[in-house]
């Protein structure tokens, strides 16, 4: 009955809107939204493991350890780098470039070069100093650990964010800074569980 009743209303008053004059204003209703605590959700330790896995430092994020994570991705980008570069400057001390002509078919040249590049004769190659191969492996080594690293930090985070939210429940009075639901301001939110 409580349905039926809620029907003719919502239909009377679309109605009414639908047929008001000029200046009439229509009713709008406001459904009261329940608002979620999206910190109370677990974090599924598997889940936390393969995005570190899969995009380094996102694991860390996933449970909100931003310093973390950003320290994980810096460290593993940065020494991916590295490494990439130092074999980079190394392959391009040993190679050179050979430019060739292009012709059509009838073997009358187009104006356009094609470069190609071939290792120097072993002779000519320069080797990189103790220094810069020390710098390559040790990066190489780092970019490794950081990756390992980060995905145990985000397989044992997310079960620290889950040990902390059975803390939580556990107290009986907590006050929070919290933000208000639209971002329009920020305050205290004390609780009290009974």
């Amino acid at each position: 009955m409580r349905k039926i009743l809620t029907a003719l209303v919502l239909t009377g008053i679309v109605t009414f809107s639908s047929f008001g004059g000029e200046g009439d204003s229509a009713v709008v209703l406001k459904p009261k939204v329940a608002h979620y605590d999206f910190d109370a959700i677990p974090k599924d330790p598997l889940a936390s493991a393969f995005f570190s896995a899969t995009l380094p430092g996102s694991g860390q994020f996933y449970n909100k350890e931003y310093v973390r994570g950003i320290i994980t991705g810096a460290g593993f980008y940065g020494s991916f780098y590295l490494a990439q570069y130092l074999l980079a400057r190394f392959d391009s001390y040993n190679q050179d470039t050979v430019y060739f002509q292009e012709t059509d078919i009838n073997g009358i040249p187009t104006g356009y070069y094609r470069n190609v590049y071939v290792p120097k004769p072993d002779a000519e190659q320069k080797w990189p100093s103790a220094t810069e191969k020390y710098l390559a492996i040790g990066s190489i080594v780092s970019c490794g650990a950081f990756y390992i690293w980060g995905i145990y930090d985000s397989y044992s985070g997310a079960k620290r964010y889950n040990q902390k939210l059975v803390a939580e429940t556990d107290r009986k009075f907590s006050v929070k800074l919290a933000l208000g639901p639209r971002g329009d301001g920020a305050g205290f939110k004390a609780q009290y569980r009974f």
